[in-house]
């Protein structure tokens, strides 16, 4: 275990009443549902994954979505109806009802910098606003995530809000700022810190 850690991220969040995004990229990308027998190829391209990791996230109920170029899988992330863990931050993050939360999309290097994510995020929108009632999903992406920040922008996300975290041994300290006055309250509710 690492003596000292400290992260930034910045959340963010899309209503999905807001006006769908026109998206074009650079190349013909097939956006679709990953599917289990996807698990194999998504272990390959994806190495930060594990195949446990994968099936965890499966069987808790998660989505992923994926992009394929020539059938092979270029783009994956992750959709949470319901709680997923924030490693840089070290706790779970409860969505609410009403709520989906975007998460661990990567797309492999040579295939960047094409229009494949922004396009992805497109797509799931797209699907929210056809099969659930879910209102808004939120993202969460780390200060030093300049590519992800960008991205966010582009797409028109609202930012919630900052949360900082400080851990020395087994002290930990989360700091939170928000936007106006009520993000503040929501972010602490995600993240469990009402007390704290």
């Amino acid at each position: 275990m690492k003596f000292f850690e400290r992260n930034q991220f910045i959340f963010f969040e899309k209503a999905l009443s807001d006006d769908p995004t026109d998206v074009k990229t650079d190349v013909g990308i097939n956006v679709r549902l990953v599917q289990k027998d996807d698990f194999p190829e998504v272990i390959e391209n994806f190495p930060t994954l594990s195949m446990i990791e994968v099936e965890n996230r499966f069987n808790a109920g998660h989505l992923s979505f994926g992009a394929e170029i020539d059938g092979t899988l270029v783009h994956v992330r992750w959709l949470s109806f319901n709680e997923a863990y924030l490693g840089g931050l070290n706790r779970p993050l409860h969505v609410d009802s009403n709520s989906a939360y975007l998460y661990d999309a990567f797309t492999i290097p040579k295939y960047r910098g094409l229009g494949i994510s922004p396009n992805v995020f497109a797509e799931v929108l797209n699907y929210l606003r056809a099969n659930t009632k879910i209102e808004s999903v939120c993202l969460c992406i780390s200060s030093t995530n300049f590519p992800s920040l960008r991205a966010a922008q582009k797409e028109n996300l609202r930012k919630i809000g900052v949360v900082k975290y400080l851990r020395i041994l087994n002290f930990r300290r989360y700091t939170i700022e928000g936007e106006n006055k009520e993000d503040p309250k929501k972010l602490k509710t995600c993240l469990a810190l009402k007390n704290k």
